[in-house]
C-alpha cells in the first residue's frame, strides 16, 4: 500500500512539472516570435548598401537614417524616419519601392560597350528630372546634336519613376548613361514624411495654435511662422542627395575628378555646348585657380555677334547663375564642408541656400566663371513648381530657342575664348531667406545624404 502511495505522488509531481514546462514552452515561443518582428523592422546598420538603401542580399524592410532620438512632449516625432520598407507583399507601393533600390545597387551604365569608360578628360552631365516628358524629350534631343556628347557620361537623376520617361532615357543611343532615383521621393512616400504626414502642422497655424493641436515640429516653424509644404522641400532635398550620390556614393565616378555639368529636365543646350564647356574649363586651369564654378547658362537670347567668345568671372548669384553650371571635385569637397549650414539654412531653394553659405561657412564669395552669350537655356515656362500656368508648349518654347540659335549659327563654337578681367567684383549680396525649410526632420534628413552608408 505504502508502495502504491508512493508510486501516485512521483506521477503527481511528475505531471505537474509536465505541465508547467509546457506552459514555460509556449511563452518562450511567444517572446521569441515577438523579439524576431521587432529585428524585421529595425534591421542593423549593415545590412544596407552605400547609398542607406537596401542590400538586395538581405530580407530586411526597414532604413536607418539617422539616430532615432525623440523629444519630450511637443515635437516628439522630430526625428521620424522615412522608411523604405519593402514587406512581402505585392502592393504597388511595395512594388516600386523595391525597383527603386534595385535599380539604384545595380548601377547600370547604358551604352558602357559602345563608348571608352569615363576618364577626367571627360564629362559628366547630371540632370534633374520629375515628371515632364515633353520638355525632357527637347533637352535629350539637344544634347543628342551636340558635338562631342559621345565623350560624356549622361547622368539621369529621376525624384518620380515613369515607364515613359524610363523609355525614352532607355532610347539613348549618343552616349554613356546611368540613371539613379532619390529614394526618399513623395512618390514613395505619399502619405508620410518625406511626403505629406497626416499630423504635420497646418501651413498657416499660429505656433501656439500648432502647439495646442501637438502637431508634427509645433515648436519649429520657418522665418515666417509657416510650416512645411512637402512639394517644395522635395527639389532641395533630391539637389543635394544627388550631388552627394554622384561624387561621393557611385562607383562610376568615384575616381573621378573633372567637371559635373548640372542641368534640369527643362534646359536646353546649343550644339557647341561640350566644345564650350571645355574650354572654359581650361581656361579656369590657366587663368582663374580661385574660380568656384562654370556657367553655361543665363536667361537672355540676346545676339552672340559681340558676346559669342566672351567670358567673364563675378559672385555667383542664385538668380542668375543657377542654370547650366558645373563643378569640379575639389569645390564640391569644399562646399560638403558645409553640409550642415546648407542643411538647417531656412530656404527650401537649393540656390539661395548655396549663394549663402558664402556668408555663413564659407566666410567669402563663390566665385564663378560665366560665358556671355548662354549656351544653356531655359524652355521650360510652365508647369514647374515656380510657374502657375498650365497651359504648357515645350515645342513651341524649344523651337524659339532652335531659331534663336539658327540665328546665330556664325558665332558659335568660337576658336577661342577672350577673359574680360573682372578681378573687382562686387559680391553677391546675402539675399533674403525665402523660409519653408524650418522643420527639423528636413535637416536631419538632408544631413544625412553626406554620410556614406545613409544618404
Amino acid at each position: 500500500m505504502n508502495c502504491f502511495r508512493h508510486s501516485r505522488k512521483i506521477f503527481i509531481v511528475s505531471l505537474t512539472l509536465l505541465v508547467l514546462y509546457v506552459l514555460w514552452a509556449a511563452v518562450s515561443l511567444e517572446k521569441r516570435s515577438a523579439k524576431s518582428l521587432v529585428i524585421k523592422d529595425e534591421p542593423s546598420q549593415q545590412q544596407w548598401d552605400y547609398r542607406g538603401q537596401e542590400d538586395v542580399s538581405t530580407t530586411a524592410t526597414a532604413i536607418t537614417h539617422h539616430p532615432s532620438t525623440t523629444a519630450a512632449g511637443v515635437g516628439s516625432r522630430l526625428v521620424e524616419r522615412p522608411s523604405l520598407a519593402v514587406p512581402a507583399d505585392t502592393s504597388p507601393l511595395s512594388k516600386l519601392r523595391r525597383t527603386v533600390l534595385e535599380l539604384n545597387a545595380k548601377e547600370t551604365v547604358q551604352n558602357a560597350g559602345k563608348f571608352p569608360p569615363l576618364t577626367d578628360e571627360g564629362l559628366v552631365i547630371v540632370v534633374q528630372v520629375h515628371k515632364r516628358l515633353g520638355y525632357l524629350r527637347h533637352l535629350l534631343r539637344s544634347l543628342q546634336e551636340a558635338k562631342g556628347i559621345e565623350d560624356v557620361l549622361l547622368v539621369i537623376s529621376h525624384d518620380y519613376y515613369d515607364e515613359q520617361i524610363n523609355e525614352a532615357v532607355r532610347e539613348i543611343t549618343f552616349c554613356k548613361v546611368l540613371q539613379i532615383f532619390y529614394p526618399h521621393s513623395a512618390q514613395l512616400f505619399p502619405d508620410t514624411f518625406p511626403g505629406p504626414s497626416k499630423n504635420d502642422c497646418p501651413r498657416d497655424i499660429s505656433k501656439a495654435g500648432a502647439v495646442a493641436m501637438n502637431c508634427t515640429n509645433a515648436l519649429h516653424p520657418d522665418t515666417y511662422g509657416h510650416y512645411r509644404e512637402a512639394h517644395f522641400t522635395a527639389i532641395k532635398h533630391h539637389w543635394w542627395w544627388k550631388i552627394n550620390t554622384v561624387f561621393d556614393h557611385l562607383t562610376t565616378t568615384s575616381t573621378y575628378s573633372g567637371y559635373i555639368i548640372l542641368l534640369e529636365e527643362d534646359h536646353f543646350l546649343s550644339p557647341d555646348f561640350v566644345d564650350v564647356t571645355r574650354k572654359l574649363i581650361s581656361l579656369v586651369n590657366l587663368r582663374c585657380a580661385d574660380c568656384d564654378l562654370i556657367n553655361l547658362g543665363t536667361y537672355s537670347l540676346g545676339s552672340y555677334h559681340d558676346i559669342g567668345n566672351k567670358v567673364t568671372t563675378e559672385a555667383w548669384n542664385a538668380g542668375k547663375n543657377n542654370m547650366g553650371f558645373g563643378m569640379n571635385r575639389h569645390t564640391w569637397n569644399m562646399l560638403k564642408t558645409c553640409a550642415k549650414e546648407f542643411c538647417t539654412h531656412d530656404d527650401y531653394n537649393w540656390d539661395w541656400t548655396l549663394q549663402s553659405l558664402g556668408y555663413s561657412c564659407l566666410k567669402r564669395t563663390i566665385k564663378v566663371m560665366v560665358i556671355k552669350a548662354p549656351r544653356v537655356f531655359h524652355i521650360g515656362s510652365c508647369g514647374g513648381v515656380h510657374h502657375s500656368a498650365t497651359a504648357c508648349n515645350p515645342d513651341e518654347a524649344a523651337q524659339t530657342v532652335r531659331s534663336h540659335l539658327t540665328s546665330q549659327k556664325p558665332h558659335l563654337f568660337p576658336s577661342s575664348l577672350d577673359l574680360y578681367d573682372n578681378s573687382n567684383m562686387p559680391p553677391a549680396s546675402r539675399g533674403m531667406n525665402y523660409g519653408g525649410w524650418g522643420d527639423l526632420r528636413d535637416h536631419n534628413l538632408c544631413m544625412s545624404y553626406s554620410t556614406k552608408g545613409a544618404s
